[in-house]
């Protein structure tokens, strides 16, 4: 089998997913200095976009960590519902 080509994805853990628990991904980059590099022009967008009374305020910090991860299996489910009848009476 022919080993998968490497894969990093970045974890915003200040933006929430559709659940609870859960954070948004970006990605993937086919290596970790190309997962910094999109954190770094992400972050230069915000702040090139933002206002001056935030970009003034040097006490908040702009966001909450970022995990950069790297893809290390990839699993897929299979669901395979199975119906049997089972012979319960006794015979006579």
């Amino acid at each position: 089998m022919k080993k998968p080509k490497p894969q990093f994805w970045v974890i915003d853990t200040d933006a929430p997913g559709e659940s609870r628990g859960q954070f948004s991904a970006s990605g993937p980059y086919p290596t970790q200095a190309a997962a910094e590099a999109a954190i770094r022009d992400d972050i230069r967008n915000v702040w090139e976009d933002s206002c001056t009374c935030l970009t003034a305020d040097k006490t908040r910090p702009w966001c909450k960590p970022l995990h950069i991860v790297e893809v290390r299996r990839t699993v897929e489910p299979e669901i395979t519902p199975s119906i049997r009848l089972l012979d319960v009476t006794d015979p006579i």
